[in-house]
């Protein structure tokens, strides 16, 4: 049993992310990173947030949960370093939707 089936409620979002999205991509066309984009920009600016700071949670845990969260998010990860670049790329895109929504101050997408 892995960190995020186990106990959701301490990573709601990447649950969310892992579980509802990229563990079975069976109707989805495209990479992982597409899919977190388009993960990202459908959500709210609170589950942005809540993203952006499970990540660096997540980031700081030891042992790092990379096992966990190659079987979670249904990708190959082999080793360590590729889950935490993983996770840093989430964060990088949930970041940069940030940014270019706090620059074209749109409104947030209603999505709970």
């Amino acid at each position: 049993m892995s960190i995020f089936d186990s106990s959701p409620e301490r990573y709601p979002s990447f649950s969310n992310l892992f579980f509802a999205y990229l563990h079975d991509r069976e109707g989805y066309i495209g990479s992982a990173e597409r899919i977190v984009t388009e993960y990202v920009r459908e959500a709210n600016n609170s589950i942005l947030d809540s993203l952006i700071n499970e990540g660096e949670a997540l980031l700081q845990l030891s042992p790092f949960p990379w096992k966990d969260i190659s079987a979670d998010a249904n990708l190959v990860l082999a080793n360590e370093q590729e889950g935490r670049e993983f996770i840093l790329k989430i964060l990088r895109i949930a970041e940069d939707e940030q940014v270019r929504r706090k620059a074209q101050k749109l409104p947030e997408t209603p999505k709970e």
